[in-house]
């Protein structure tokens, strides 16, 4: 995955995790340093393939610098919830639907660059080269911008 590599070449802090059924996400983000600003990367494997399942990021830029949206940062967005769901219920299901035993997700300490701007542009460029949302991300926002959330007004011409 070239998002992936670029990502790892550009941000010197990034690492990974590997959650499986019997894990606790909670347990396992705690590898990851507290109050990083960033963006991660749920990828699963599938026939030999890595694919990305949601692209999401913890932060934004105020005065120049990189601030959190919560005490935890990219630790607790990570084990957070995807909609009113636990993330580790939620993926414990998305395993077992696809039928894979674990689930990868990268993570970026974004530095002094802006995670939202970051976020955007990897699903932006999701979006482009596979011609759909990432499985579990809905929208395409951008701060002061209005959501898209419809991908087929975004593709088709009026």
């Amino acid at each position: 995955m070239k998002e992936i590599t670029l990502l790892k070449s550009r941000y010197k802090r990034n690492g990974y995790l590997i959650f499986r059924k019997s894990d606790n996400l909670r347990k396992i983000c705690k590898a990851i340093p507290e109050d990083l600003c960033g963006v991660y990367i749920y990828t699963i494997k599938e026939n030999g393939k890595k694919r990305i399942i949601y692209i999401g990021c913890s932060g934004k830029i105020e005065n120049g610098m990189p601030v959190c949206r919560q005490k935890g940062g990219l630790r607790r967005r990570i084990c957070g919830k995807q909609g009113n769901v636990s993330r580790d219920t939620f993926y414990k299901k998305v395993m077992e639907k696809e039928g894979v035993s674990e689930i990868k997700i990268y993570w970026f300490d974004t530095e002094t660059d802006d995670p939202e701007f970051i976020e955007y542009d990897l699903i932006l460029n999701y979006i482009i080269k596979e011609k759909e949302f990432p499985e579990f991300n809905n929208k395409l926002e951008r701060k002061g911008n209005k959501a898209i959330k419809d991908f087929d007004s975004v593709t088709k011409s009026k």
